[in-house]
């Protein structure tokens, strides 16, 4: 046998898996050389539908028909039981700590804008930040309907969405590579702590962007790679849908778009591509109403809070300089780091941890995966990060910590997450055409080993965050907790005095562990129950016009910052005869207890004077 002979016979069991595994994504380059010639086996589609209309010759056989729907029902059902069991485990992972971590921030104005939508009392056309459609509002008020109101429903919707996020995940690699490469891609995303507490456990619009970008990345892919025009209409129905939900999408479509005029430029000839951007115009269509109306609101208010909102721009430069530029890529690419990883640690580089090696590995295998995907054909996530890398920047001068912000990066994580499935089923196919037979088994089971350890290295960190967090009092199960004792101590004729000094956001910035204040959590919960209130700034002169109104009511008073401010509650606590909800002597809270709720009546109090 000739030395060509010897080496086709060598390459051809990769070549069969490739046929098998591999269906690629826009094409495969033509290799220069080494192993991977094989791969020119496979040509590159045209980016047009090959047939519009009509066909020609004959059709194919009744017996061609019958097999190949049989094959279809096959692969459905494979891929639905993939799929079953993908989002099986993604909500098991999702369950754990979803009411307790985090705790209640600023979802509890969405969620009260959805209650608000519930009960008829407001039909927004965006949320409560002007520069996001009202589509979340709405959901979480649907979810009202079937579940009931609760402080819990938010929450909900978005684990939902985060499940279904991990399906369009798996659908998004195996048509880049295979139902391997898809396993891979859903892998990676099932497990990442960002994704599924930072983001999961938040009741926010931008928080369920990753699911709309995922299909729509999945369609563009689909439509240049299986010549489908409607499946390049959808995707601008879900780009669109992606930006209603939140505007950074915007950082994501320039690469999007550059892509698709680099490998389906020919397209422009068809009718799909105006589709798709019809259907962008619809999807969006309340912003754009919004906007006519009220004269460009949304951009006026995106403008001032990229500009000098101060609990955004945080004290850092918001003029742009070249400096603060690379300033700014610096967080930036910190954040990636943290977001593609799972690290859900207050700090920008981890250090110090054993499992640090597993991040460094995974981030690595990232930046290699994008590189490899692009050289084999998949080119998408190159494009779409290199545009949205140069562009957030731009716009972002402080939001770059990974529990509270990492929501920007994660449209850009299936795309990184199906190169990775790329790179190790490529490497895969190497080892078993490349390796002795003795050593194939081992090499394997070690790829597979390392693979597997790198996608449930999150959780290692995500435990220690549910560790962290829920000790940090107060947690939102104390907090319901006082708000149940408050309820079954409360007649339903008296008022709940809320003190406005419980807003511990009084400060332009405050830190992330605290941005929910006691004063908002209550007010969501009470929101909620119906439970009537008022806030007013709760001292002696508040105190004793209340008394001489006759009105006995429930009192929530702030803690105060230190000792002096101890004594002085003990002090007004004893003037006014506040008990306790249990009807014992009421004791001034201490600042670590951060509030105390007591009971007013006025009518002791004058029997006692």
């Amino acid at each position: 046998m000739s030395d060509t002979r010897a080496g086709r016979a060598r390459a051809q069991p990769f070549d069969v898996y490739l046929r098998r595994f591999l269906p690629l994504s826009e094409g495969v380059a033509r290799p220069r050389s080494g192993w991977a010639s094989t791969l020119q086996a496979r040509p590159h589609p045209s980016p047009l539908p090959q047939a519009w209309g009509r066909g020609e010759g004959r059709g194919p056989a009744l017996g061609d028909w019958s097999a190949a729907l049989r094959g279809r029902l096959t692969a459905g059902t494979v891929d639905l039981s993939v799929v079953v069991g993908l989002t099986g485990l993604a909500a098991a992972v999702r369950y754990p700590y979803l009411w307790a971590v985090p705790r209640f921030r600023d979802e509890t104005f969405n969620a009260l804008r959805a209650l608000a939508i519930y009960r008829g009392e407001l039909a927004p056309l965006t949320d409560v930040e002007l520069y996001m459609g009202s589509f979340f509002n709405y959901v979480v008020a649907a979810a009202f309907v079937v579940l009931g109101p609760t402080i819990y429903v938010a929450r909900l919707v978005v684990t939902a969405f985060g499940v279904a996020t991990v399906a369009a995940a798996y659908f998004l690699g195996r048509d880049v590579g295979g139902r391997a490469v898809g396993l891979i891609t859903a892998a990676f995303m099932l497990t990442n702590g960002v994704h599924i507490a930072a983001m999961g456990h938040v009741g926010f619009s931008a928080n369920i962007t990753p699911f709309f970008t995922t299909l729509g990345f999945w369609l563009l892919h689909r439509a240049i790679t299986r010549q489908r025009g409607w499946t390049l209409a959808l995707s601008g129905l879900f780009f669109g849908m992606a930006l209603h939900t939140h505007p950074i999408t915007v950082g994501f479509l320039p690469g999007a778009v550059g892509w698709f005029l680099r490998h389906g430029w020919r397209w422009l000839r068809t009718p799909w591509p105006y589709a798709a951007a019809l259907l962008f115009l619809v999807a969006y269509t309340p912003m754009l109403v919004y906007n006519v109306q009220t004269g460009g609101e949304s951009l006026r208010h995106a403008t001032y809070t990229a500009a000098s909102r101060p609990d955004y721009a945080r004290s850092r430069p918001t003029s742009l300089t070249p400096e603060v530029y690379l300033d700014r890529q610096t967080d930036y690419w910190a954040m990636f780091f943290g977001t593609l990883t799972g690290v859900l640690e207050p700090r920008s580089v981890p250090d110090g941890y054993p499992w640090d090696a597993a991040p460094a590995a995974t981030a690595g295998l990232g930046v290699l995966g994008v590189a490899w995907a692009a050289r084999r054909g998949y080119s998408l996530p190159c494009w779409t990060i290199a545009g949205f890398s140069l562009i957030l920047p731009l716009f972002n001068a402080a939001h770059y910590d990974v529990i509270g912000d990492g929501r920007y990066i994660a449209p850009a994580l299936p795309l990184v997450y199906a190169s990775i499935g790329l790179l190790v089923v490529d490497l895969a196919a190497r080892l078993r055409t490349r390796l002795p037979a003795a050593w194939t088994a081992p090499a394997m089971a070690g790829l597979g080993l390392v693979t597997i350890l790198l996608v449930l290295a999150p959780l290692v960190f995500l435990g220690r965050f549910y560790a962290r967090t829920a000790r940090a009092e107060p947690t939102n199960a104390s907090l319901i907790a006082a708000m149940a004792d408050l309820k079954s101590h409360h007649p339903t004729a008296e008022p709940v005095l809320l003190d406005a000094k419980l807003n511990d956001r009084l400060v332009e910035y405050a830190s992330p562990w605290d941005e929910a204040s006691v004063f908002r959590v209550f007010r969501f919960i009470l929101e909620f129950d119906a439970i009537p209130y008022e806030v007013s700034r709760v001292d002696e002169t508040e105190l004793a016009e209340r008394a001489a109104q006759g009105q006995p009511m429930i009192v929530v008073l702030s803690a105060g910052r230190d000792s002096r401010d101890t004594a002085a509650l003990g002090r007004l606590i004893e003037r006014f005869d506040l008990r306790a909800l249990d009807g014992r002597s009421g004791r001034p809270p201490r600042p670590g207890d951060r509030y105390g709720i007591y009971r007013l009546d006025p009518s002791a109090l004058a029997g006692r004077s």
